[in-house]
């Protein structure tokens, strides 16, 4: 078989069996109590089935970090909060 041949074969997702194939994710994470922050280009595997997001034991304590640590984000923003209530809005 020639290189140009050489078929890439992807891990099986350990939830649904689906292909994982390798891309980068936004996340948004817990940081503390009611704090959130926005994690973006995070390495992981993602089911092309399921869409179930795996990430490697380096990917993990990484994040991990950076939850834990003092970096500075790259962006600050405000985000809406809702209350959800139950009731359905119409425009009619």
């Amino acid at each position: 078989m020639l290189s140009s041949e050489v078929k890439t074969v992807w891990a099986p997702c350990p939830f649904c069996g689906g292909e994982c194939r390798p891309e980068e994710v936004t996340l948004p994470l817990c940081r503390e109590k009611n704090t959130y922050v926005i994690v973006q280009e995070i390495p992981a595997e993602v089911c092309q089935e399921c869409g179930e997001i795996l990430f490697s034991v380096s990917t993990t304590a990484a994040l991990l970090g950076l939850l834990n640590g003092q970096n500075l984000p790259i962006a600050t923003n405000q985000v809406p909060v809702y209350r959800f209530d139950g009731r359905a809005t119409s425009s009619e």
